[in-house]
């Protein structure tokens, strides 16, 4: 299922939303990190305020927007991990992983995350297919949701609902 183009594991308007609508609206500091402390979906309403005060990529900013809040917040929240960088990832993780690694990653947490930090230093397939299927079922459900949104709003607009 991976290492092929696949067009359910890709969103290039959430993409752009996550990891460059920041920086095309002149705003520095300001990815996406998954935090402790903060559920992402919060972290980006907060990043939201900050950039409805912005000029340039507003139009885009302000459609890709309507579709986000749309979309579930348990969803947004695998969307901002999975479009996150990856930064420093324990050895072997991203080459037994791909691009499912930070999703399973943070599907394991804190319990969880030790013992498969273990497995990708080791090889444990059955538990790094597992891990790295669960993530991929959350990251086509999460794009099929955001898939979801993006016709409902398409629908509202051409019927004049939404300007």
């Amino acid at each position: 299922m991976t290492g092929t183009w696949d067009t359910d594991l890709q969103n290039d308007d959430i993409a752009w939303f996550l990891q460059e609508a920041a920086a095309a609206l002149g705003l520095h500091g300001s990815s996406f990190e998954p935090s402790v402390s903060r559920s992402a979906a919060e972290q980006v309403e907060a990043m939201i305020l900050r950039v409805l005060q912005a000029k340039p990529a507003a139009s885009r900013f302000r459609r890709v927007l309507a579709v986000w809040r749309q979309i579930p917040a348990h969803h947004r929240d695998v969307l901002v991990v999975y479009y996150s960088t990856a930064g420093e990832l324990p050895a072997g993780v991203t080459t037994r992983l791909g691009r499912m690694a930070t999703v399973a990653l943070w599907q394991a947490g804190a319990t969880g995350l030790r013992a498969l930090k273990l497995a990708c230093s080791q090889g444990h397939g059955k538990m790094l297919v597992s891990a790295q299927e669960r993530a991929e079922k959350a990251v086509r459900a999460a794009h099929k949701a955001a898939r979801l949104a993006q016709q409902v709003m398409a629908e509202e607009w051409a019927n004049g609902e939404v300007t």
